[in-house]
C-alpha cells in the first residue's frame, strides 16, 4: 500500500492571538484581509478561525419538504451565523451531477471538496469540506481522498499561518468493518 503521507511542513511564524475585550477565553486575532479586490471580503479574515463537523444525513430533506438548494442554504446560513469557516461533512450523497449544482448556487460563500461512495454516491456515505469564503482565503489547498467516500484529508494554509491538516472521516454502523477503516487510518498517520 503506497505511503499517503503528507510531507513535513515547517510552520511559518504567527504572532500569538489577542483577545478581544468582553471575550474572556476566546481568543481571536483579526490577520490581514488579504486582496482587496475579492468578492468576499465581507469580513475580516482571520488566523484562528472555527472548525465544526456535521452529519446531515444525505444531500436533501424529503421528509421536511426540503431540496438540494434549500437544504445546501441552511448549511450555508449555519456557518455563516455561527462563524465556522471551515465544515467538515458526512453522509454527503453527492455525486457530480448534485456537486456542481451546489457549486453554481453558492461558488461565492464556499469552496466544495467532496468525494463520494463510487458504488452508491447517492445513496450511502460522502465526506465533505466547506471552506467558507467569507471568513478565509487560502493560499494552499489540498484534498486527497483516502478512502472514497469514506475518509478525506484537508491540507490548508491561510493568512499567514501554516499548513493544517484536517482529517474528515465516516465509519460505516456495520461495526464489523470499523477495524479496517481505522487501521487504514493509522497507516496514514504513520
Amino acid at each position: 500500500m503506497p505511503n499517503n503521507r503528507l510531507p513535513e511542513q515547517h510552520p511559518a511564524h504567527v504572532d500569538p492571538p489577542v483577545p478581544h475585550q468582553g471575550n474572556e477565553g476566546q481568543n481571536q486575532n483579526n490577520a490581514p484581509s488579504g486582496d482587496p479586490n475579492t468578492i468576499n471580503n465581507t469580513y475580516k479574515k482571520k488566523a484562528n478561525i472555527n472548525i465544526a463537523t456535521l452529519n446531515i444525513k444525505g444531500a436533501t430533506m424529503p421528509s421536511h419538504n426540503m431540496n438540494l438548494i434549500e437544504k445546501w442554504s441552511i448549511i450555508n446560513h449555519t456557518m455563516r451565523t455561527n462563524k465556522i469557516a471551515i465544515l467538515a461533512l458526512q453522509e454527503t450523497h453527492l455525486d457530480e451531477e448534485l456537486a456542481s449544482e451546489i457549486n453554481r448556487c453558492f461558488h461565492q460563500s464556499f469552496d466544495l471538496h467532496y468525494s463520494y461512495n463510487p458504488n452508491n454516491s447517492r445513496g450511502s456515505a460522502g465526506v465533505a469540506f466547506v471552506i467558507n469564503k467569507a471568513l478565509i482565503s487560502p493560499k494552499h489547498v489540498m484534498v486527497q481522498a483516502l478512502i472514497p467516500g469514506h475518509m478525506i484529508v484537508l491540507t490548508i494554509a491561510w493568512s499567514g499561518t501554516p499548513n493544517t491538516t484536517i482529517m474528515n472521516v465516516y465509519a460505516s454502523v456495520d461495526r464489523q468493518k470499523q477495524p479496517d477503516l481505522w487501521a487504514q487510518t493509522e497507516h496514514w498517520r504513520s
